[in-house]
């Protein structure tokens, strides 16, 4: 009789392996007989069986959070495999996943023509067998031959390891007929050399790189087996990490010394996407800081002095010491330069400016600015370091989301906690020594690692003594771009936010404040549009209520609210700082708490009938009003004009406490009061004005008015003192 082929389900197999029986996939029963009736049954027993069991396991079992598309915080995930330095152009291909539950999708993007390029696939979560291993059934979908497709369904297991949010590495097993658990055992899993990346947050994705220094480079190109601009020390360089946020830069010089297909420019900047160590190496995946352009970087552990490494053209970590598996690297040996202080500023870039003939020869030409010294660009006294105006100098600090820096100035140099230290240095003057309230200077930061300077300029504005507002340029390495070298200045210097995650809490487009760190801070004229405002209020929580905002004397102003349950009804701040800002002449204004605890910043129209924002701190600059129209940002309090409701004439005079219930609040502009307290003015809507000013601590006042056509009197702007109103009212109507 002819033998008899059928496939077992998982627990058949196991059974089978039990009884030592051998073989992998389909398991021959040889004479094997019975009725055609009960091997009938038998055969859709154990295809239920293996269905049965397959749904079952697929719906308890999850692919790991990290990995999962749609995230319960809202965030997506668009993970991606095989990236290669063609993308997915001509026989280019890359792999899209989707991780949904317990399903995983796999879906070809590109390759067209491409011979290797694969199936795309599904897998079912069956078992999480051990921590963040998972048995899964894989199934491929687009085979058109149905002998093909009924064989796809396999089984393997899976490990994600997960390097950062945005990159994990996956292992795998071999792929079988039948649900082994086996497979999940460590000597049956092979992590695979293609990196896995959320392009979702691709440019956004950033961790600090495992190298610093500066470091010269000696790059040989295995694709092309042949060195790549190595006659000259320096030619290339390679700094990493010299400055927060910084990232690396690669430093090409000329197109003609950048490998073929490795996607760079002349001056890479890259950031790291994540790192880790295994092996006896560090690997940093790095990315492109303007196109989606995916490297991996191997270095040794030992990166003293000089070492070499490994930079993959493509989005694979290979893990030979010398790689088998692939030829398109570059094999790159690096060098820690020697420190620079601020005392040797002046160098040429790199030793082809002691063989060139005549580099100066053209004014602003690369060549002249790399050999600034042969060239006479730079000397031993210029650049020089130089003083910073008096106004400056002092301890202050600066507030960005829930923590501080605090920036200290001296003579010749200011620090910021946590980020780097600025000298001040000149290239052909001293700057002016008197009144900054528009104030620009060039800094530089020198190294011990082998970084070359940085140069970075800074704006500074004070217009009151406790307040500084002033922003960061981006830094840059000489030559920057835009030097001609005739004269070299702040004005080719770009001011710009950072990447995320950082964004402006260095570098910056806008003005940011520093607040002074003196325990008794000196309040200025406030400058309220209009000097008082009725108002209706909205908070970011969703609190909303009534309210107005009145200019006191000693340089406040008070906050007072009507129905915003859980928040004090009266508020009363000191004003740090009072600006105009823009064509717009929006209005900026710094303030703290009378007890100097908190800080506030707030941003009014020129009209006071305009809407005018309670922002956060690290926002107060001017562009927070385009920002919140963009929807970019939400201030902390949104307050718009409301009229105040006028009070009801009367042809009869009222009691006392019938006047003291009608009083209320209108615009009206402040005046000096004289010695008693009282001052009569004409109004131009047909009243008379008077001002009842009590003499209580805080210099608090009432502004009462009296109509000319009735004995009734109605308040026209009262910033509460009832004893006040109680005596006038008592001297006047009674």
């Amino acid at each position: 009789m002819a033998n008899l082929h059928l496939r077992l389900s998982a627990k058949e197999c196991l059974k089978a392996e039990s009884r030592q029986w051998s073989g992998i996939g389909d398991i021959a029963l040889s004479g094997f007989m019975m009725p055609s009736s009960t091997m009938t049954s038998t055969l859709i027993f154990v295809a239920l069986l293996t269905q049965i069991s397959d749904t079952k396991a697929g719906l308890e079992c999850h692919f790991p959070n990290f990995m999962q598309s749609n995230a319960a915080n809202g965030i997506k995930r668009d993970w991606r495999s095989h990236l290669t330095e063609g993308g997915r152009t001509g026989k280019h291909w890359e792999l899209a996943l989707g991780f949904y539950a317990n399903n995983m999708r796999s879906s070809v993007l590109g390759g067209i023509g491409a011979k290797d390029k694969p199936y795309p696939f599904t897998r079912l979560c069956l078992d999480e067998v051990s921590k963040g291993r998972f048995m899964v059934e894989h199934q491929d979908h687009g085979a058109t031959n149905p002998d093909e497709y009924s064989s796809s369904r396999l089984y393997l297991c899976m490990e994600f390891i997960h390097r950062s949010s945005d990159v994990v590495q996956i292992r795998e097993s071999r792929k079988l007929v039948f649900n082994n658990p086996k497979l999940c055992s460590d000597e049956s899993l092979e992590m695979s050399p293609w990196i896995v990346v959320n392009k979702a947050q691709f440019f956004s994705s950033k961790v600090k790189c495992p190298l610093t220094g500066g470091f010269n480079m000696k790059v040989f190109d295995k694709l092309k087996n042949e060195d790549i601009c190595s006659g000259y020390s320096g030619a290339t360089r390679l700094e990493s990490e010299c400055m927060v946020n910084e990232g690396m830069l690669f430093r090409f010089r000329h197109d003609i010394c950048i490998p073929a297909h490795l996607k760079m420019h002349e001056q890479q900047h890259v950031f790291c996407m994540a790192n880790w160590e295994q092996g006896g190496y560090t690997f940093s995946v790095i990315r492109a800081d303007k196109a989606e352009h995916v490297w991996c970087f191997r270095l040794p552990a030992n990166t003293n002095g000089a070492f070499q490494t490994y930079l993959f053209r493509d989005g694979r970590c290979e893990m030979d010491e010398i790689p088998q598996n692939t030829n398109r690297y570059l094999r790159i040996a690096l060098i820690r330069n020697k420190p620079r202080t601020q005392d040797h500023l002046c160098v040429d870039d790199y030793e082809a400016c002691s063989y060139w003939n005549s580099p100066c020869v053209h004014a602003g030409s690369m060549m002249q600015l790399t050999c600034a010294r042969k060239c006479g660009i730079c000397s031993d006294d210029t650049p020089r370091a130089c003083t910073l105006p008096s106004g400056l100098r002092g301890r202050w600090f600066e507030h960005y989301g829930n923590s501080t820096h605090d920036v200290t100035f001296d003579n010749e140099h200011f620090n910021i906690e946590g980020f780097s230290d600025f000298n001040c240095v000149q290239w052909y003057r001293r700057p002016y020594e008197g009144d900054v309230k528009s104030y620009k200077q060039m800094f530089v930061t020198t190294f011990e690692n082998g970084c070359y300077p940085r140069y970075t300029c800074a704006e500074f504005k004070k217009h009151s003594p406790s307040v500084i507002k002033f922003r960061l340029s981006q830094s840059e390495v000489w030559p920057w771009d835009g030097t001609t070298g005739v004269t070299v200045n702040c004005d080719p210097f770009r001011y710009h936010d950072d990447d995320a995650p950082l964004y402006s809490e260095y570098h910056s487009r806008h003005l940011k404040v520093l607040v002074s760190k003196l325990e008794k801070r000196v309040h200025v004229q406030c400058g309220i549009p209009g000097g008082y405002i009725s108002f209706q209020v909205m908070y970011r929580n969703g609190t909303e209520c009534r309210g107005e905002i009145s200019e006191g004397a000693n340089h406040r102003f008070h906050l007072t609210l009507q129905g915003c349950e859980g928040m004090p009804k009266l508020q009363s701040f000191g004003c740090l700082d009072s600006t105009k800002h823009g064509y717009l002449s929006k209005q900026i204004i710094v303030s703290e708490t009378l007890d100097a605890t908190q800080l506030q910043c707030w941003m009014f129209p020129e009209s006071p009938h305009g809407t005018f924002f309670l922002l956060p701190f690290e926002e107060c600059n001017e562009g927070a009003r385009e920002r919140i129209a963009d929807g970019q940002l939400q201030p902390l309090a949104t307050f718009s004009f409301q009229p105040p409701t006028s009070p009801v004439p009367s042809t009869t005079p009222a009691p006392i406490m019938i006047e003291v219930d009608s009083i209320v609040s209108m615009g009206i502009s402040r005046r000096k009061l004289p010695a008693d307290g009282v001052i009569s003015e004409e109004r131009t809507d047909g009243q008379e004005g008077y001002r009842i000013q009590d003499n209580a601590p805080g210099d608090e006042e009432v502004i009462v008015g009296e109509s000319k056509d009735t004995n009734s009197a109605v308040s026209l702007l009262c910033v509460p003192q009832l004893l006040a109103i109680l005596t006038w009212c008592s001297r006047t109507l009674v």
